[in-house]
């Protein structure tokens, strides 16, 4: 118990959310008459670039419909996607930029973590705070989380109370029976990430050749 409170106590959360301002770039989408407001987690700066994850439903249309998109206010474009992981690539010109650790493992049950986007679509970035529910959810295929997330904090950034990188926010289930409301939320694990991050590097490695 006393080594539990003790982990408790060093938790930082005011330090963390310093240090992820620069990591989470607002994501403008517009398809026809249709807009909307996603959320991104940087994790490359190369050649000028910011290279950042989100969630392939920000950025992708099953119409084949033309989709702009914009993060912190410059044109981007999406450089991989895959519909079934929900993980999407962007690229845009950097500026003051910065990038994510990822964590080294994903999270326990119970592990404290915060939901980092810009909620409701707001200019300014919002943290929410909750704990992991369940480290794979074999339906959805994703980390479950007991943390409110609202719509504008898809594609963003889950982090540790280090401040790295252990998931992006992808869906939100909520229901209720008897007059009672549910929430959970799903998230892009880790593993995921890490594996569709690396084959993207890879894939610009060799076309740099």
């Amino acid at each position: 118990m006393i080594t539990l409170l003790l982990a408790l106590s060093l938790l930082d959360w005011p330090t963390t959310a310093a240090t992820v301002s620069n990591k989470v770039p607002r994501l403008e989408m517009q398809k026809g008459e249709s807009k909307g407001v996603c959320s991104g987690a940087v994790f490359l700066l190369d050649d000028g670039y910011a290279y950042a994850l989100t969630a392939a439903h920000c950025v992708s249309t099953s119409t084949g419909q033309r989709i702009d998109v914009t993060a912190n206010d410059r044109h981007a474009i999406a450089m991989e996607l895959n519909n079934i992981l929900d993980l999407a690539i962007i690229r845009f010109r950097s500026h003051d930029e910065q990038v994510f650790v990822f964590a080294p493992v994903p999270p326990v049950v119970g592990a404290e973590v915060s939901v980092v986007g810009y909620a409701f679509g707001v200019d300014a970035l919002v943290m929410q705070y909750g704990h992991v529910a369940q480290v794979y959810n074999k339906e959805s295929k994703t980390v479950w989380l007991d943390v409110v997330t609202i719509f504008g904090d898809s594609g963003g950034a889950v982090v540790d109370s280090d401040g790295r990188l252990v998931a992006i926010t992808s869906q939100i289930y909520t229901g209720g029976l008897f007059g009672q409301s549910a929430h959970i939320s799903a998230a892009v694990t880790l593993n995921a990430v890490k594996d569709f991050v690396s084959d993207f590097q890879d894939k610009l490695k060799k076309a740099k050749v």
